[in-house]
């Protein structure tokens, strides 16, 4: 029987990478990344005796239509890509907001026009968003990552109640302080005061989100709908 496909963006990333080894035994993947292949290569290479995996190159800042896909084939969509722009709002270009809206949000837009007429037809279907603890309380010197997280978690409301008739569960998975890339930003003393700020006392994983994003992703989510699930060691509750 052939195998589920399931459709990893961000996939370069340390956290879109952990979703791909979670999800591997249960689905075919595809995996796109922006502009690292080599880094999608090698997780392709690694998981090879696990799944077939095919590798989708577009860089969704631009906005641009998208390549073609195989959207009839998609049974889950894992949208995982996302960029930081720290720094002071008065500091911060337009080009910054276009950027990051595209990735968070008209890129996923532009994916999901094509793949939920396919889900809707099979009256099933997963729809994932890794977004962000600031899309529910922002956070100062994060202005456009916190806006355009906050869009996502609108985005996921919204079609996760569009969509539930025809048994597509929409949900979203929102982290907070994950030991990332993304926080290569902060020195280990800024990492130190994250860490006396959260009642578990340590910074997440990239496998800790990649767990909660498999339950999504699984059938055990069948009842859930529009659903932004907190995953922050109680930073915020």
């Amino acid at each position: 029987m052939k195998r589920p496909t399931a459709f990893i963006t961000g996939a370069s990333g340390a956290i879109g990478k952990a979703c791909a080894e979670r999800l591997a035994p249960d689905y075919r993947l595809l995996l796109h990344c922006n502009s690292n292949p080599d880094l999608v290569r090698k997780t392709a290479v690694e998981l090879s005796g696990v799944t077939d995996t095919d590798i989708y190159q577009h860089d969704l800042s631009t906005g641009e239509e998208l390549p073609p896909f195989p959207a009839e084939n998609i049974h889950v969509f894992l949208h995982c890509a996302g960029n930081s722009s720290p720094g002071l709002f008065q500091d911060t270009h337009p080009d910054e907001w276009t950027a990051s809206f595209n990735i968070a949000c008209k890129s996923p837009v532009l994916f999901l026009k094509q793949i939920t007429p396919h889900m809707i037809r099979r009256r099933k279907g997963k729809i994932i968003f890794v977004s962000s603890i600031w899309g529910e309380t922002g956070a100062s010197m994060e202005t456009v990552y916190s806006t355009v997280k906050s869009a996502q978690h609108g985005l996921v409301k919204s079609l996760g109640k569009e969509l539930a008739a025809s048994n597509i569960q929409v949900n979203a998975v929102a982290p907070g302080a994950v030991d990332t890339a993304m926080l290569s930003a902060y020195s280990e003393s800024d990492k130190q005061m994250l860490r006396n700020d959260i009642p578990a006392d340590r910074l997440g994983t990239p496998e800790e989100i990649a767990n909660t994003a498999a339950f999504l992703a699984s059938d055990h989510s069948s009842y859930m709908n529009g659903q932004i699930i907190h995953v922050n060691g109680g930073w915020h509750t």
